[in-house]
């Protein structure tokens, strides 16, 4: 059986020295659709790199991940002991209690912004809003195609399909949809001739209403390249569970 490549690309650890910082001009407009949530001082971080305030607030950043579990020793120099606010969509609070936030350090340093731009985190959504995502998209990629911090060459390794970890691993894929399919309350995206063995994508149907508000059918994606983000699992083949349409793009009309 003749395998669709799908490209599989899994980083690894990258450390690294912030920079310029990421003013909040690229986001005011953005931050004026969303609520304030909160504000305080950080006199900690902990070691999941969320922030500790001093009124008692916790604070999870949205919409980035980071694989190299090393974010907390960068976030303790450019936070702790400054003045924070937050910006929310949705749900104040995660699942855990924290608030799930867009933060502003002082008055002029977007903080997912620039952690992103550095390359030292990815973006990855957890939850369907997504005001700042394109924004974020567009200095990803600036990252990327400078190869800054974790888009550098030697931090990650590109690998096909029959090669995707069985582990659960967060990985970025790129490939060609062959087929798409919607069985019962899910959406299949196929990368191969072998759905039960060849790389898929999943997408529940109660998510297809973000997809169409980001303009996005998954059912119309077949012979389309798309990147995935995620974490992997393995169903007879690599497996993603794609749940929000952030963490899809399609390649060729971005």
């Amino acid at each position: 059986m003749t395998r669709s490549p799908v490209y599989v690309m899994l980083f690894f650890m990258f450390v690294g020295s912030l920079c310029a910082r990421a003013s909040t001009a690229a986001g005011s407009a953005l931050f004026e659709q969303m609520k304030n949530c909160g504000r305080g001082i950080v006199v900690s971080v902990s070691e999941h790199a969320e922030l500790v305030l001093d009124n008692g607030l916790v604070i999870s950043l949205a919409l980035i991940h980071d694989p190299s579990n090393d974010l907390t020793h960068h976030l303790k120099s450019i936070v702790t002991g400054q003045h924070v606010r937050l910006k929310c969509e949705g749900r104040r609070q995660s699942r855990f209690g924290a608030i799930k936030a867009q933060v502003i350090v002082g008055d002029n340093l977007w903080l997912q912004a620039e952690l992103i731009q550095q390359g030292h985190v990815f973006l990855y959504a957890e939850s369907p809003q997504h005001t700042p995502v394109q924004t974020l998209r567009d200095l990803e990629n600036k990252a990327r195609a400078q190869k800054l911090g974790l888009w550098a060459g030697n931090y990650y390794q590109t690998t096909t399909t029959k090669d995707a970890p069985s582990a659960l691993n967060f990985i970025i894929a790129q490939g060609v949809v062959q087929k798409t399919a919607r069985v019962g309350r899910t959406v299949y995206l196929n990368f191969g001739d072998d759905y039960r063995s060849d790389f898929t994508a999943s997408i529940p149907v109660s998510q297809l209403k973000y997809y169409a508000e980001n303009k996005i059918d998954p059912l119309a994606l077949s012979g389309k390249m798309i990147e995935v983000r995620g974490y992997s699992a393995w169903r007879g083949g690599p497996y993603i569970a794609l749940t929000y349409p952030a963490n899809l793009v399609l390649i060729n009309e971005e």
